[in-house]
C-alpha cells in the first residue's frame, strides 16, 4: 500500500486482479497456475482488496479488471461474462464504483 499512498497523485489507471495463493503455490508453473484458477474473481482470493480501494478512495480515473482465465474445451464463453458481472458488483458494493 506504501507504494499507493506514495505515487497516488501519478496514477490515472488501474488494472486489478485476485489471485489465489494456494494455486500459485501447488502450481508446476504459471501455465498450471492459470488453468486451475490462480487469478480469480474479485473477493474470491487473497489480495485485501478493501484495504486497496479504500486507499484509492476518489480515484476517478480508468479501471481495469483483470482475470486471466484460460478457458477449457467444455467452458462456454457466458461463464467468463458471468464472472465479470460479478466482478462489477463486487467493485458496486465494496468499492464504490
Amino acid at each position: 500500500m506504501r507504494g499507493l499512498r506514495d505515487w497516488r497523485d501519478r496514477i490515472d489507471h488501474v488494472h486489478v486482479k485476485d489471485v489465489r495463493l494456494g494455486v500459485l503455490r501447488g502450481a508446476a508453473d504459471w501455465d498450471d497456475a492459470w488453468r486451475r484458477g490462480v487469478f480469480c474473481e474479485l473477493g474470491a482470493g487473497d489480495v485485501d482488496l478493501e484495504s486497496f480501494f479504500a486507499e484509492l478512495n476518489g480515484y476517478s480515473g480508468w479501471l481495469v479488471v483483470e482475470q486471466d482465465w484460460v478457458p477449457g474445451p467444455e467452458d462456454d464463453a457466458a461463464a467468463a461474462a458471468a464472472a465479470q458481472a460479478r466482478n462489477r458488483r463486487w467493485l458496486a458494493e465494496h468499492a464504490g464504483l
